[in-house]
């Protein structure tokens, strides 16, 4: 039997949600292939998605972004994670050849951890890599603003992409850079989250049917302190808002969502969500055509681009950091909702066309 292992960063939701959508499509196509997924992202991302397996592996398969909290990378901390990651890097691949090899694996994807690339080599295995951005990329911005006191940060970078070169080609989804560390770089559409409810249906099950005030979602993972959410609704009765966690002494348009509905089947009965600037929520609101509202964040260099780019695809206002820790939000939503629909469209396809390639290849 054919099988494809994924391996998917854990950094984050937003790898694992549109790895999901890929094998989901990929499922359809070939439902003779049998997908595992190394992952430490939560398996319930996968739930629905047939013929996957998740596979938690043993030890670390890439190393830890170090957040002094949710909007600010410590980028010495991260280097100096990345380093002590690229001791066992060795071991950790043998390691993972060997899992590759008892699988019987006949292709390997990463998105995007480079262990995949020397794992997938010694285990004779091709490997293929997706996403936007590639981490050498982002630990090379990282040492030329933290290097100077961390000895030997700048060679770090040519580690990781050393360990890209193992892969045989990347199929890179748009909002990214440009790519030196793989041989051959395919350009591939935006994968998005798709919601698999009807929005009609949605709205019932969240017993929003007859509120007609604009739903604003919270999609931060716990981010945003009790306090700011409650003075968030409070400063804004004319809006609904949609939380994942649930509150003392809410404000009445403060609700809860229900943890049975997938993320973005309910993002996508919104019309605006609350996040920071990930490029998974951004993937997902241009796709759904949810404005954005989010707050400033530091450490992050993808935002460089995407903050730049985006505008064209997506309606989106940024708050300061104090006012989103105030839950003073009540200015950029209005400015993000209304604005004019963005003038450009983005090709949403690329699940499916990632999923085409993948099964041509397998």
């Amino acid at each position: 039997m054919p099988t494809l292992i994924y391996y998917v960063s854990g950094h984050g939701f937003g790898h694992a949600r549109r790895t999901a959508e890929v094998l989901r499509e990929l499922a359809a196509l070939r439902p003779d292939v049998r997908l595992v997924v190394r992952t430490v992202a939560p398996a319930d991302i996968f739930r629905d998605t047939p013929a996957v397996t998740v596979s938690k592996p043993p030890h670390p398969i890439e190393p830890k972004i170090v957040e002094q909290d949710t909007l600010t990378i410590d980028r010495q901390a991260s280097l100096a994670k990345l380093a002590e990651f690229l001791t066992t890097l060795d071991a950790t691949a043998d390691a993972e050849a060997a899992f590759i090899r008892s699988t019987g694996a006949t292709l390997v994807a990463a998105d995007v951890p480079f262990l995949a690339g020397p794992a997938a080599a010694r285990a004779t295995v091709p490997c293929v890599g997706v996403t936007n951005f590639t981490w050498d990329w982002i630990y090379r911005h990282f040492a030329n603003h933290a290097g100077a006191s961390l000895p030997g940060s700048r060679d770090l970078p040519d580690r990781v992409a050393a360990a890209y070169a193992h892969m045989e080609c990347l199929l890179q989804l748009p909002l990214g850079h440009e790519v030196t560390s793989f041989r051959t770089v395919i350009p591939m559409p935006l994968v998005g989250g798709a919601p698999h409810c009807d929005r009609a249906e949605v709205l019932a099950r969240l017993d929003l049917t007859h509120d007609p005030r604009p739903r604003v979602l919270v999609a931060m993972r716990g981010g945003v302190s009790d306090d700011a959410l409650r003075a968030a609704a409070s400063g804004s009765p004319d809006l609904l808002f949609l939380a994942g966690q649930q509150i003392d002494r809410a404000p009445g348009n403060l609700r809860p969502t229900d943890p049975g509905l997938p993320f973005t089947d309910v993002l996508a009965a919104c019309d605006l969500a609350i996040s920071k600037a990930g490029y998974g929520i951004l993937s997902d609101c241009i796709t759904n055509r949810v404005a954005l509202a989010f707050p400033c964040r530091r450490g992050f260099p993808e935002d460089d681009i995407t903050l730049t780019l985006c505008p064209r695809y997506l309606r989106m206002a940024e708050m300061t950091r104090p006012e989103f820790e105030a839950g003073h939000w009540h200015l950029a939503i209005h400015d993000a909702l209304a604005q004019p629909a963005p003038p450009g469209q983005m090709d949403t396809t690329g699940a499916p066309r990632v999923a085409q390639w993948l099964a041509a290849r397998l």
